[in-house]
């Protein structure tokens, strides 16, 4: 067993059992927080290969974890640019479908749009329906879609 307080802290004397939310961060964690803080304050100090280096292991072992090559591990700094990403990736072709959930997240509809001017169908899923919602998607899926996305 290693020794939690080398690696987290005395806790100043008290008892820490909420490791959910509020968990302590360990201290590797901490002083790497604090490598790039300091760095973000003074990003001349960041050298290319250290610029490089962490988004390539991060891709390295997030693909590792989902069985994929490191170059099909896209890094994005939040949810809308990943979507993005995706939307203009995607080869689209006229009558294609989008399904979707009505009354979604704007961020979540918003960028489909664009592709309506390319001839491409957004299909609505009522999410207040009787009908439960695997079922509707079941249901709404047709051989023109291509892509189901919701919150």
């Amino acid at each position: 067993m290693t020794n939690w307080r080398a690696d987290f802290g005395s806790f100043d004397g008290q008892v820490w059992l909420n490791c959910a939310h509020q968990g302590p961060l360990p201290k590797p964690a901490v002083n790497a927080i604090k490598e790039a803080t300091a760095l973000k304050q003074a990003p001349h100090r960041l050298s290319n290969q250290a610029f490089w280096d962490v988004p390539n292991r991060l891709k390295r072992m997030l693909g590792t974890l989902v069985n994929a090559s490191p170059d099909e591990i896209v890094l994005g700094n939040s949810f809308s640019y990943g979507l993005h990403l995706l939307i203009r990736g995607l080869n689209w072709n006229v009558g294609d479908e989008v399904l979707l959930v009505e009354g979604d997240f704007p961020a979540t509809i918003l960028p489909w749009r664009l592709l309506e001017e390319q001839g491409v169908r957004l299909q609505f899923i009522d999410q207040d329906a009787a009908i439960e919602l695997p079922q509707q998607i079941s249901d709404a899926i047709t051989a023109q879609t291509r892509v189901f996305c919701t919150t």
